[in-house]
């Protein structure tokens, strides 16, 4: 039988063995709870998104004949505590909370086929594959820079105005139609200064 039980974070990583047991607190005690696991799986909880999450996020937990220790089996959330996150496009998204700074999101809600990847920072991977609306986003929120794939081509936004490339690069040339620019890249660095310099058109 399964039972409802609290997620301590206090000496949530002195398990000594490193098998994926949780403190938790069971029937107004203490108690360790051994983990059981996905086929092909280990995945503990750390300290840190226990610390995050315990007042969102319950434990299930068993008995296991006359051993010391409970079994875990995996999380409930508690009412009124659903992350915003889980609430969009329910129930047709997918949401991975799996550490404390890290989000996977997939949804294919009526005609809208989103996937990301985010850090609570900002950074993120996104995908858009709905139709009409088929982009790819690369966010480096740290650094202020990123990358926009779409139907209307590459865009490019770098904080220093500088793009490191490995070879001479080919864009269509400001204001003219059906002529290239090339834009050389210095041999030493291997970085072109956006917006300063443009080579001769070719075609």
């Amino acid at each position: 039988m399964l039972y409802e039980a609290k997620l301590i974070s206090d000496s949530f990583e002195d398990d000594p063995e490193k098998r994926g047991f949780i403190l938790v607190e069971f029937d107004r005690k203490l108690r360790w709870a051994q983990p059981q696991f996905d086929f092909g799986s280990i995945r503990v909880p750390s300290k840190e998104w226990v610390e995050k999450y315990k007042d969102a996020i319950g434990i299930y937990v068993s008995e296991v004949g006359n051993q010391p220790h409970l079994v875990w089996t995996g999380f409930f959330v508690y009412k009124d505590r659903v992350p915003a996150i889980a609430k969009k496009e329910y129930p047709y998204a997918r949401v991975l909370l799996f550490s404390e700074n890290w989000t996977i999101y997939a949804s294919d809600s009526k005609g809208k086929h989103n996937f990301s990847i985010e850090h609570s920072k900002g950074s993120m991977i996104r995908i858009n594959q709905t139709k009409g609306k088929e982009s790819i986003e690369l966010i480096d929120a740290t650094n202020n820079n990123s990358i926009v794939m779409n139907s209307q081509g590459i865009n490019i936004d770098a904080l220093t105005s500088i793009i490191n490339v490995s070879k001479n690069l080919a864009i269509p040339a400001e204001g003219s139609f059906g002529h290239m620019c090339a834009i050389p890249i210095c041999p030493f660095t291997g970085q072109i200064h956006v917006g300063y310099q443009t080579g001769p058109k070719l075609g």
